[in-house]
């Protein structure tokens, strides 16, 4: 496989909270460069990322009720709207953790149901987020088998 065809698989991320406005120009000058699968960025960068992004092959991401996902539904749903309005082409969400934890499978799957839908409909990527660390195998199982 060439570089190329690996780069082609990354996702950059420009997601420090002391990300400035030059790191984020780095970071898409890079993505894009490179040939990188997509720069993912913080919500508020998104229309930056996009016009710097604008005619690449790599593509404008963001994150959805990052870091834990415990975001309201709504908040969530509205979050990702606006994302995709601003120019991402992919959302990487963050399922919540306490619903996980909880056992409450109805809501996740009402949040995953949603999340997908709203993705799709502005023809998007959408990317799940389980914080891995923590939950156990079988939540872990459980996420995986919910899609």
């Amino acid at each position: 496989m060439s570089t190329a065809a690996i780069a082609a698989l990354i996702d950059h991320s420009v997601l420090r909270p002391t990300a400035t406005l030059a790191d984020l120009e780095a970071g898409c000058l890079l993505g894009r460069r490179v040939g990188a699968a997509s720069v993912c960025v913080l919500p508020h960068f998104v229309p930056r990322a996009a016009a710097l992004l604008r005619g690449s092959p790599t593509c404008t991401s963001t994150v959805i009720g990052f870091p834990h996902g415990g975001q309201t539904l709504w908040a969530k749903v509205r979050e990702s709207e606006l994302a995709l309005e601003q120019g991402a082409t992919e959302l990487d969400a963050v399922v919540n953790v306490s619903l996980v934890l909880s056992g409450a499978w109805a809501q996740v799957e009402e949040e995953v149901r949603a999340l997908t839908r709203t993705c799709h409909d502005g023809g998007a990527r959408l990317k799940l987020i389980f914080e891995t660390c923590y939950l156990n195998r079988e939540q872990k199982v459980r996420l995986c088998e919910i899609g």
